[in-house]
């Protein structure tokens, strides 16, 4: 396969990475370049990553739909990578609304939420679309054009989602609520009612937020009833394939409402969730009276990253708690996807990488 390198933020003494599945690695030196092309076997190579001088790039996967690979600024001593696909020219578009609810949202002093829904360019309203609802809908895209990428909300940069989709799943529309006010760990956790807290995370994590108790049934509402019948109304939904997804928060968030509302959404992609800001005891009490709706139980995507970072670090522990508590309560061990990447970090940057891999399996 055919690659391109772009070096966008004048990078010097450049070396790629290769890795393949054995965690092998191939070494490739290319200086000072502007651009640069290679030939990868990618039934080889599974993963690729960037070096100059002592900065270095996350892995990031390969596969058939990643043509060019951008090499833009450096934050926390890593090459901040986008991904682009030449054959590409356009994504799709990023619509932006104030959707209201009166009912549901009462810890808001207004009753609006602001919506990003992208809609890809090959929409066509005679064929079926896959639907993904996403939190943290204000970094997912660019705001301003879906084809250049904003670092105003995030040193990080965004997701890039609709680059994902566009390469690996062209016939998904995604609706994301905006949670960038100080509401956001608010009325994404469980309602106190959940369980008991892990008390030295959750001290830890409110430090910068306001005192809260979680509002999440109230967004899972608000989700039902506003978010869903607005796109059913207004698009051609595959009502078997909808999707929520979300990190860190929005990744607990994720879990939770996937699971209690099993019959509508089929697939959960959780990303660094803040899981174990609940003992385990409470999971295993809710798992122990949760009833799926006929037997459906979605796919679970689940991922952390490693232990080289305080935030993942803390949040590791419930990687496995919580899929001890999924198999001690049956959950099919064909519908838990564990992704683990020890050099992870609790941003934007890993999480738009881990995507490429995520989105294979929303099929």
């Amino acid at each position: 396969m055919n690659i391109v390198i772009k070096n966008e933020g004048e990078f010097s003494n450049i070396i790629i990475y290769l890795y393949k599945e054995n965690k092998k690695k191939t070494k490739i030196k290319v200086g000072t370049i502007s651009q640069k092309e290679l030939d990868i076997d990618i039934n080889i190579y599974r993963y690729i990553s960037f070096k100059s001088n002592k900065n270095k790039s996350p892995k990031i996967y390969l596969n058939e739909y990643c043509s060019c690979f951008v090499l833009k600024n450096i934050r926390d001593n890593l090459i901040n990578v986008y991904i682009e696909n030449n054959k590409i020219e356009k994504t799709g578009k990023v619509l932006k609304m104030n959707m209201k609810d009166i009912k549901n949202l009462s810890y808001r002093p207004g009753t609006t939420k602001r919506i990003f829904t992208f809609v890809p360019s090959s929409y066509d309203p005679n064929k079926k679309y896959a639907l993904l609802v996403a939190f943290d809908g204000q970094n997912l895209f660019s705001q301003e054009n879906t084809n250049k990428y904003t670092v105003k909300n995030d040193c990080f940069g965004s997701w890039q989602l609709d680059v994902s989709l566009s390469l690996i799943c062209q016939d998904t529309i995604v609706v994301s609520i905006d949670n960038a006010d100080k509401w956001r760990d608010f009325e994404l956790l469980m309602n106190d009612d959940f369980g008991e807290h892990e008390e030295k995370i959750y001290k830890e994590f409110e430090k910068d937020t306001v005192p809260h108790i979680g509002r999440l049934d109230e967004i899972g509402r608000f989700i039902m009833t506003n978010v869903l019948p607005y796109c059913m109304k207004n698009y051609s939904i595959d009502e078997n394939r909808i999707g929520i997804m979300g990190s860190s928060s929005g990744g607990i968030a994720s879990f939770y409402l996937g699971m209690e509302y099993s019959n509508i959404f089929t697939h959960i992609f959780s990303f660094s969730p803040a899981i174990n800001l609940f003992k385990k005891e409470a999971y295993s009490k809710y798992f122990a009276s949760k009833h799926f709706s006929l037997n459906k139980r979605p796919l679970l995507y689940l991922y952390y990253g490693g232990k080289r970072q305080f935030l993942e670090k803390d949040l590791l522990p419930s990687y496995y708690f919580i899929n001890d508590i999924l198999h001690f309560y049956s959950y099919p061990n064909d519908l838990i996807i564990n992704s683990y990447n020890k050099e992870g970090r609790h941003n934007e940057m890993f999480w738009r990488y881990e995507c490429l891999n995520a989105l294979k399996y929303f099929k």
